[in-house]
């Protein structure tokens, strides 16, 4: 599992901030991220989850303060001035954020044999979470109640995660979406434009398996602040013929032929794969980041975290609506179709000693 910073003492002050309460947003946010890590939960999926999070615990605090409007509570269920104490905010905030995770990531913890991560949270905390209860009148039952807000408004999302609209997994699609081409079949130059799974190996096997379009659904979901998924669409799809496709696939191949150390570097910060914070996770460890950099208090940090979740949440509906209404193909399908029995100078791998001459067929990223 990935290690996260956890800033395990919130009753000190992280390095560099000038009070306790910066830590806690941080800390909530890096658990979200351990859960993350320990269930390999798929980037989409780690957008919508840190939005929910995050609009949870910044409900739970607009409860115990005097001026920010709550997005899924009613602001009748603010709390009298004189319980606005740090005790009374602290405790909100996390038993939203603990009632959220408990939901979307309990079975999962349990399943990949990490299901101590939230109670060890807990624990850090000095905690204990006895029950759901939801009593508006205690900040234990303000923070459930928050926490089950974000709970309804991802039930309602269009996300399909207790396969409640099709399908036999949590966000099964069900918009019944189909691959133009398939692993195995060998387009015509006309096709060459479109998205085709590939067939990958396995990890630990020589066997391989044939990837799938992981959420066709996902351009549907209900987002935070746009009108829908379509809103920023390119009027203009992607060129498809076989002379445009060429013009793009040129300057990677060059790339990738002249790779220097800081684009490796980069490539392989975002490269994310299987058990790591995915790139929504990335975006929030860099707002943890800058919590402690520019000395947030718990205001400025959880609105960062709030407004900066639910924008990677409406980024991955607005990036998915877009891949399956364009449905384009990769640049390693592509570049494999043009330059297929041509000579080309490529990165070929570690184990082949880096760039080597290769054929267009065998090309792949660095």
């Amino acid at each position: 599992m990935v290690e996260l910073k956890t800033y395990a003492n919130v009753q000190r002050p992280c390095t560099g901030a000038s009070s306790a309460e910066i830590a806690l947003p941080v800390f909530l946010n890096n658990v979200c991220l351990q859960c993350v890590s320990a269930t390999g939960t798929a980037p989409p999926h780690t957008a919508r989850v840190l939005a929910l999070m995050h609009t949870a615990m910044y409900d739970a605090w607009a409860m115990y303060s005097t001026t920010p409007t709550p997005y899924g509570l009613s602001q009748t269920l603010r709390r009298p001035v004189d319980e606005h104490t740090r005790p009374n905010r602290r405790n909100a905030i996390v038993y939203a954020a603990y009632r959220v995770l408990h939901a979307h990531f309990y079975l999962a913890l349990i399943a990949a044999g990490q299901e101590l991560i939230l109670q060890n949270a807990l624990d850090e905390l000095g905690l204990e979470y006895k029950d759901f209860e939801l009593n508006p009148r205690t900040a234990e039952g303000l923070g459930n109640l928050a926490g089950q807000a974000a709970i309804d408004r991802g039930s309602g999302d269009g996300s399909n995660m207790w396969n409640t609209m099709g399908g036999n997994a949590p966000f099964a699609d069900y918009t019944n979406y189909q691959p133009s081409l398939l692993p195995d079949q060998v387009p015509q130059p006309h096709q060459w434009g479109e998205w085709q799974p590939l067939r990958v190996p396995r990890p630990d096997s020589s066997e391989t398996i044939v990837q799938q379009f992981l959420v066709p659904h996902w351009g549907a979901l209900k987002p935070f602040a746009m009108r829908d998924g379509a809103e920023f669409r390119p009027h203009i799809g992607p060129d498809r013929d076989k002379a445009s496709l060429e013009r793009e696939c040129a300057p990677l191949i060059e790339i990738s032929e002249q790779l220097t150390d800081q684009q490796k570097a980069i490539a392989e910060y975002w490269s994310d794969g299987p058990h790591s914070v995915t790139p929504p996770g990335h975006w929030c460890m860099l707002a943890a980041w800058l919590c402690e950099q520019d000395k947030y208090d718990t205001e400025k940090a959880l609105y960062l975290f709030f407004i900066l979740a639910n924008a990677l949440y409406d980024a991955s509906i607005a990036a998915w609506d877009a891949k399956r209404h364009f449905n384009y193909v990769r640049p390693v399908t592509a570049i494999r179709h043009i330059y297929k029995g041509r000579n080309i100078t490529a990165w070929g791998g570690h184990e082949h000693g880096g760039v080597q001459d290769m054929p267009g067929e065998a090309w792949h990223p660095y």
